[in-house]
């Protein structure tokens, strides 16, 4: 009984040593896959934006201001777009 359980550790072993190597690496120039997996690129490339672009007229989808009122200012520490500009420039905080 023994022994039949050591020969399926073994086993079990051998087959994910076996699954887990690499395998030898092999560079390869051909063209036959090169030129497709380039053009595969360009196109997915192509569909990301025009999904992105698709029905631009929509508001929820803009990137522009959506008409929501500004905060009204507040006291003590300020970050850099509610800054007065100095003559060294914009401050990154401001109290």
């Amino acid at each position: 009984m023994v022994r039949k359980i050591v020969v399926g550790v073994l086993a079990t072993a051998l087959v994910v040593a076996a699954l887990t190597a690499p395998r030898r690496a092999a560079a390869s120039d051909n063209l036959e896959y090169i030129i497709p997996a380039a053009v595969t690129g360009v196109v997915a490339v192509i569909v990301i934006v025009a999904i992105l672009m698709a029905d631009h007229s929509e508001p929820e989808y803009g990137l522009t201001d959506a008409g929501f009122p500004a905060p009204p200012p507040r006291d003590g520490l300020k970050l850099a777009p509610d800054c007065a500009p100095t003559a060294a420039g914009r401050p990154l905080l401001c109290w």
